[in-house]
This record gives C-alpha cells, sequence and structure tokens, in this order.
C-alpha cells in the first residue's frame, strides 16, 4: 500500500473507534433513562416498546447518523458479501452452543467458589436480570411472544453485529493484525453489555462471531448465530428458567458445572477446528474498501 492508501485506512479505523463509542455513550445515557420509564409502567406491551424505541432511537440511528457522517459505503460495513457453505455455518452452531455451556458452567461454579456474601450478591444480580426480562413477557399469544423476540432476539443481533463486527472490527483489520482487531472489538462487545456475571462468555462470544467474520469476509454467518443465540437464551430464560439459564441451582456441584465448562470449551475448540479445516480463508482485498481514486 501507498502513503495514501494507509492513511484513509488508519483515518477510517480512527473514525470506527470514534464511531463506537460515541454510539455506546449515547445508548447507556439516553437508552437506559428511558428505560427507566419501565419500572412506572404497568402494560408490558408498554415496557417492550419502551425497550425496543431505546434501542432504535439511541442506537441504530446514531449508527446510521455516525455512518454518513463519515461516509461509511455499504460495502466496507458487510464486507464482500460471500455467503458462507453449509459447513460453516454447522461449525459456527457448534462454537455458540459451546459459548452458552460455558456461560451456565461460569455462572453456576462461581458462586460456589467466592465468599459467601459475594456469593449471594451474584446470585441476587442473575436474578435481577433474569425478572428484568421476564417481566417483558405479557402472554403466551404469538404476536407479544413475536415482539419479545423482535426486541430483544433480532433488532440487537443486526446493530450490534453492523457496530462491532461490520464497522469496528472490518476496520481495524485493514491497518494492522487482524488478531488484535478480533480481540478489541471482542472488550467493546463484552463492555457494551454491561452485566458482569456473562462477561467472560460475551468475550468468548466476540472473538468466535469476530473470528467466523473475518475468516469469511461477510456478515452473514456472524449475524444468523448472534440472532439466534439471543432468540434461543431468551426463550429459555422464559420457558425452562433462571435456575438453568443463570447457573443459579445450588443444587449442582462445582464438579458438574467444571464439567459442564469443559464441555463448552470442548465444542468450542471442535468449531474452530472445523472452520479451519473445512472452510476457505478469504483474504481482505483491500482495494473494494477504497475509494477510486485511491484504488491500485
Amino acid at each position: 500500500m501507498n502513503k495514501d492508501q494507509t492513511m484513509f485506512l488508519r483515518t477510517r479505523a480512527s473514525q470506527a473507534l470514534s464511531l463506537t463509542i460515541g454510539v455506546l455513550v449515547i445508548f447507556f445515557v439516553f437508552g437506559a433513562s428511558l428505560e427507566m420509564l419501565n419500572q412506572y409502567l404497568d402494560s408490558p406491551l408498554y415496557r417492550i416498546t419502551v425497550a425496543g424505541l431505546s434501542q432504535v432511537l439511541f442506537m441504530l440511528l446514531p449508527l446510521l447518523w455516525f455512518l454518513r457522517r463519515y461516509g461509511f459505503s455499504r460495502r466496507e460495513i458487510v464486507r464482500e458479501r460471500h455467503t458462507p457453505k453449509p459447513i460453516a455455518w454447522a461449525y459456527g452452531l457448534m462454537g455458540v452452543v459451546g459459548i452458552q455451556a460455558v456461560n451456565v458452567g461460569w455462572n453456576g461454579a462461581m458462586p460456589k467458589l467466592l465468599p459467601l456474601e459475594w456469593a449471594e450478591s451474584w446470585n441476587e444480580l442473575i436474578a435481577l436480570y433474569d425478572s428484568s426480562l421476564t417481566s417483558l413477557v405479557p402472554d403466551d399469544s404469538f404476536l407479544m411472544i413475536a415482539l419479545v423476540l423482535l426486541v430483544l432476539g433480532i433488532i440487537p443481533a443486526v446493530v450490534e453485529e453492523f457496530l462491532f463486527r461490520g464497522v469496528l472490527q472490518s476496520s481495524l483489520e485493514r491497518v494492522g493484525n487482524p488478531a488484535k482487531a478480533i480481540v478489541i472489538t471482542s472488550v467493546f462487545f463484552a463492555l457494551a453489555h454491561a452485566y458482569l456475571p456473562s462477561i467472560p462468555a460475551l468475550f468468548l462470544m466476540g472473538l468466535w462471531l469476530g473470528y467466523l467474520a473475518y475468516h469469511t469476509q461477510a456478515m452473514h454467518l456472524p449475524l444468523f448465530l448472534h440472532a439466534l443465540n439471543n432468540i434461543l437464551a431468551v426463550l429459555t430464560m422464559f420457558y425452562v428458567g433462571a435456575e438453568v439459564t443463570g447457573g443459579v441451582n445450588q443444587e449442582a456441584t462445582l464438579t458438574q458445572y467444571a464439567l459442564f465448562m469443559l464441555m463448552g470449551i470442548a465444542m468450542l475448540a471442535a468449531g474452530v477446528w472445523g472452520v479451519q479445516k473445512h472452510v476457505r480463508q478469504r483474504n481482505i482485498d483491500i482495494n473494494a474498501y477504497l475509494p477510486k481514486e485511491l484504488q491500485n
């Protein structure tokens, strides 16, 4: 790359970092303020509407505004739009299931390792988070369940994938070490959820989705898996219960939770192995992301 190309890509990376921080600040300040209304709303329909509006008004719209302001093209965000082969989807799903197993094992093991006072706080935090989600479920009607899945599963996945993997990671990949870009993006991804008990699993999920996005140079797979993960987590929370998803079951032993974590790590490792062996690596075409006047 020549000097002008390098300068453009470095500027893009700085803009992507500023954009990400800006969107997250707006969402945490204004979105959290709006969602505080939920404690005063009796209707579940109003609560889910407020949750949806918060994401659209204070995450999606700021993201679109920043993209327009900095002049990001659609090609820069969606990468090269390759469609991964079915084998990639299978190994990608295996990794997601493995990470969920790690999350359950981690949340269950920590209260047994922490001092009693901290363990109680840990379980209270999980229970508070679970209750905040389950309070959004108004009834068993198809329409209301669909609204909950849209607001808690699909919208966050779409916005977060375009923000983290589409804008931040892809911009950082083009100016340096892709592994470093994936790690930095995953840190932002984990911290953006502001949920301490699941930080390790969120970081792992960020690494996995980032790895798939880089390896395939496409947004299809991470976007689909992120949305599917959210939907399955929500459905499990509602229909199985917090004692399973949150890891607050006091009857399970530390050994059982440790084995659950090891099983999850093994599944994730198998997913990584499968992608490395059976999915063709797609290299980054820098010219595809440069203005015409800077292309070789």
